[in-house]
């Protein structure tokens, strides 16, 4: 399927992105991603008591969507632990900073290869960050706004328990989109 192949693309770029920002080996071959509407599908299942913060990055223009950067409490921490720039210079950034950073950039990769490869017109805007429990994060996915689901993981070498969620919602015009691709 086109859309999948697409996807995979952008977030091979996401996931080097990632890698460069944070300092962090991502390992091959960890992007699962699954096409899936709210008819025949079940809900992408979060722990219920488990505060997340999530970056989000709305798409307009030809077809229209939003990007979820998903992360756990110590997710968000070790990320954050990670950024760039060295704690002995006078340069400082804060997390929420370098998190819709790290948001906009990955958003910005998958974005950029998704317009290219099926020659529309769409890009994101600025980034928000949202904090939710699992179970208002499951109705919040799932609530049909955006019934097209791609979802993928950002496994890292050598930390097993950090596997950030990075998904993609976007409208049913998507797929009118992508089936006059060849």
């Amino acid at each position: 399927m086109i859309i999948k192949k697409i996807f995979e693309k952008g977030y091979q770029h996401a996931a080097r992105s990632f890698s460069q920002l944070a300092g962090l080996e991502i390992k091959k071959g960890i992007l699962a991603i699954e096409l899936f509407n709210k008819a025949n599908h079940s809900p992408y299942e979060m722990p219920f008591k488990q505060k997340f913060t999530i970056l989000r990055t709305k798409i307009f223009g030809e077809t229209n969507g939003e990007s979820l950067l998903i992360l756990s409490e110590s997710e968000r921490k070790f990320i954050n632990s990670k950024s760039p720039i060295p704690a002995s210079t006078s340069v400082s950034i804060d997390e929420p900073e370098f998190l819709l950073e790290l948001d906009n950039i990955i958003s910005a990769s998958t974005i950029t290869e998704i317009s290219n490869s099926l020659n529309i017109s769409i890009y994101g805007g600025v980034p928000d960050l949202l904090t939710n429990r699992g179970d208002d994060l499951n109705n919040y996915i799932h609530d049909g706004k955006y019934p097209i689901l791609i979802k993928g993981y950002f496994d890292f070498e050598g930390f097993e328990e950090v596997k950030p969620t990075f998904i993609f919602r976007m409208s049913e015009e998507f797929l009118g989109v992508a089936k006059h691709i060849n």
